[in-house]
């Protein structure tokens, strides 16, 4: 299944006639949106995630989850 994403320019304006797809280059003064969070508990601390082994430097551990932009879908609704 393709994964597709919606595309925006410099402005954050979406272009309708537009569609990116995962693994296609994107050309020149065309974007897509990326949602990250960190996830902070009440105590203060921050969750922390270790990479799948299967991921290139593995071995880090990062205090953030990214999503993709996938089409039709807010960066609200991404990250909920």
């Amino acid at each position: 299944m393709l994964e597709l994403w919606d595309a925006y320019d410099n402005q954050f304006n979406k272009l309708d006639n537009i569609v990116l797809v995962r693994g296609d280059e994107i050309p020149d003064g065309i974007y897509h949106l990326v949602c990250e969070i960190a996830v902070r508990h009440t105590d203060g601390q921050y969750l922390l995630m270790q990479r799948d082994k299967k991921e290139a430097f593995w071995r880090y551990v990062g205090i953030n989850r990214r999503w993709l932009r996938i089409k039709r879908r807010t960066p609200l609704r991404m990250c909920c």
